[in-house]
């Protein structure tokens, strides 16, 4: 049943996606299927072609690119900026380490091209000027509307309607994974509570901008409504990932816009950086607690002969253990997409086969080449989005500056988390559209 689903789903999105490139024209019809693809449709409602997972995402990407293959659109051309060619080598690490492993298969280039390039392409071609960040707030209002309000009525009503109703199950669903305080853990049209939470981070700054736009004079009312309600979104996941990267959304965008307040904020943030560093043992208890996980005296993991205590929160420290000689011996470009003779304990617990730290699993996969091509991408990102938040003009800086904070606190959070397609497509997006803002500014 979730085969045909997702088979007619993306058949869908390929028709709404023609409708709007034909009655909005190509750009605006562009940036209106995308932020449809981004927040309405269920990122489960997938097809799987071979090793490729084709969504509504990627489905509108190729969809726009095989049209403009054939009719080529004014705009398409661009000035070539350095992310471009970080974003390519990146997806040249993988190809080579599969190639340096024996391991690569034709559909892996594509697989890989469809998870790292493709978004990023479809954030270059988002806009064409700054003032097209404007022209997609109104349907982007709309859609978050809609998913905010399906997820809250999921946390308290502890049903996930759609999901249901085709029959999708969820992948080590234990109750303790499902609910906590109490609530259903919002997913909304996500895999995962975690991953929802992260997409709505990501959106929270174009939620901000549509309240200025508001307060101008040139939004709706109920738009200003969006920012708490994607909040409490937020909030419902019970993710402390997400919360936690919410509130540097927050904090980056006053930092941003008031310059009086830089000092001393950036001050806080040293001070917290370090309070981090000197209790961590004990805030990641603090952290355990707040989530509500059992005392991790009661449960241990055995790891090289060794027991270790054991948590959800803890979890992501003992994969460094898990994969210590993997580490060691993953040399310049790694053990490849397969894993195939990455060295750990045979007796190695379960729950680790799954590498909830992607910069983990890009070194092991990559090696040092790779992970290393990924931490430019991320410098190159913050970078383009300061630059913007500091010397942009209106609307751009009004943006920027909370992307900037999302775009980190995503970063940051891929040290507990997979690089699932759910929120890292708009965060690659994020990227690109950061990247025409550049490269509009490099026009000047």
């Amino acid at each position: 049943m979730l085969t045909a689903a997702g088979f007619l789903t993306l058949a869908l999105v390929i028709l709404i996606t023609l409708v709007w490139l034909h009655d909005k024209g190509f750009h605006r019809g562009l940036r209106i299927s995308l932020m449809f693809a981004f927040l309405l449709v269920p990122w489960w409602l997938q097809v799987q072609v071979r090793s490729i997972e084709m969504n509504a995402a990627t489905t509108v990407g190729l969809t726009v690119l095989a049209i403009a293959l054939f009719r080529p659109f004014q705009g398409l051309t661009t000035r070539w900026i350095f992310a471009d060619l970080i974003v390519g080598l990146l997806v040249a690490t993988t190809v080579i380490s599969d190639l340096n492993n024996k391991i690569l298969i034709p559909t892996r280039s594509l697989e890989v091209a469809l998870t790292w390039l493709l978004p990023y392409v479809m954030g270059r071609l988002f806009i064409q000027k700054p003032e097209d960040l404007l022209s997609v707030l109104p349907y982007l209002c709309i859609f978050v509307l809609l998913i905010g309000g399906y997820a809250l009525v999921e946390a308290f009503g502890k049903k996930n309607v759609l999901a249901d109703l085709l029959g999708m199950k969820w992948e080590r669903a234990s109750d303790a994974e499902l609910y906590r305080w109490g609530l259903l853990r919002a997913r909304g049209h996500t895999t995962h509570p975690i991953y929802f939470g992260l997409l709505m981070v990501l959106v929270l700054p174009w939620l901000l901008l549509a309240s200025r736009q508001t307060m101008r004079g040139y939004g709706q009312d109920w738009w200003i409504a969006t920012i708490p309600l994607a909040a409490l979104a937020t909030f419902v996941t019970v993710s402390r990932a997400a919360q936690l990267a919410m509130g540097i959304v927050f904090g980056a965008d006053l930092f941003f816009r008031h310059p009086r307040w830089r000092a001393p904020m950036f001050l806080m943030a040293l001070v917290a950086f370090g309070g981090f560093v000197a209790f961590r043992a004990e805030i990641l208890d603090a952290l355990s607690k707040y989530a509500g996980e059992t005392d991790t005296a009661e449960h241990f993991v055995v790891i090289e002969g060794k027991k270790h205590p054991y948590s959800g929160t803890l979890h992501r420290d003992l994969l460094d253990l898990v994969y210590a000689r993997a580490i060691d011996e993953c040399g310049w470009f790694g053990y490849g997409s397969t894993l195939k003779d990455i060295p750990v304990d045979s007796r190695m617990d379960e729950r680790f086969k799954s590498i909830d730290n992607h910069y983990l699993k890009i070194l092991i996969i990559n090696g040092y080449v790779g992970v290393f091509t990924l931490a430019v991408l991320i410098a190159l990102g913050c970078f383009y989005l300061a630059a913007e938040a500091l010397y942009g003009g209106y609307p751009v800086r009004d943006w920027a500056g909370g992307m900037f904070g999302a775009f980190l606190a995503v970063a940051i959070a891929l040290r507990g988390v997979a690089f699932e397609p759910d929120f890292s497509c708009f965060w690659m997006f994020t990227i690109g559209v950061a990247g025409s803002l550049r490269t509009a500014r490099l026009r000047k």
